[in-house]
């Protein structure tokens, strides 16, 4: 009986695993959309402005000096007289003393510590207790003579710059007496150029004529420039200038 036999071929075929040649493919789809989902959260929250993100000149406000008295206008209000404490691109720190029921003593204590220790304001309760003279400043009450006076919650305000629209400051008086002073100076001497070369005439002290003029129309004008803008600046008390617009730079 002759015996039946199998080709190598044949046991080749059946021995031989199916293979599926779209396996591969799908687990590398499936990784890149996991990879995807993961990281699209992140570029979204990197493309939105972060919150307290500042504007176009805000480097101004931070840079303004403590205890500065400036106008803030907060969009949609009218201006209001407010004290600079300190800023950063997350919020704005000011003092509200328009309150007349606070005493003297306790305001000027309250503008020298933002002048000199604006962060003592920084925390939402000061750490410690500060006392000068009849004055007591403990925790948020302002008191004199153990009577509670004002309340540094309505005093100091946390304003988020997203919020402002304007900030103006006092023209210091002697930023306008020394812009008098520089303008006479500059008219002065060009006016006693003038004069000196008109009077001079072709004779041998013609040069000194004219530095003569020079000379001394520098100097009358300067001092006349000088006292020009002191006196501008007397009659032109609330003379400002900008410290920041939103949206300018």
């Amino acid at each position: 009986m002759r015996k039946r036999s199998h080709s190598v071929s044949n046991v080749r075929d059946v021995a031989e695993p199916i293979r599926t040649p779209t396996s591969h493919t799908t687990v590398m789809r499936i990784t890149l959309f996991v990879v995807a989902m993961s990281v699209a959260p992140a570029a979204n929250a990197a493309e939105q402005p972060r919150p307290g993100a500042t504007g176009p000149g805000w480097s101004r406000v931070r840079a303004v000096k403590p205890g500065t008295p400036l106008d803030v206008t907060l969009k949609g209000l009218q201006p209001r007289l407010r004290y600079f404490v300190s800023a950063d691109d997350t919020r704005l720190l000011v003092l509200n003393l328009t309150d007349r029921s606070i005493p003297e003593p306790a305001r000027k204590l309250l503008l020298d510590l933002a002048a000199g220790q604006p962060d003592y304001f920084s925390p939402a309760v000061p750490a410690s207790a500060f006392v000068a003279k009849d004055v007591r400043i403990e925790g948020f009450a302002v008191q004199m003579q153990g009577r509670t006076v004002a309340d540094l919650r309505q005093i100091v305000e946390t304003i988020e710059p997203q919020q402002v629209a304007e900030i103006l400051r006092p023209r210091e008086a002697g930023v306008t007496v020394a812009r008098g002073a520089g303008w006479g100076l500059l008219i002065g001497t060009v006016a006693g150029c003038v004069l000196g070369m008109a009077n001079a005439g072709s004779g041998p002290d013609g040069g000194l004529a004219v530095m003569g003029g020079i000379f001394y129309g520098a100097i009358l004008g300067t001092a006349g420039g000088a006292a020009i803008g002191g006196i501008y600046h007397s009659q032109h008390q609330n003379v400002t200038e900008l410290v920041y617009r939103s949206g300018q730079p």
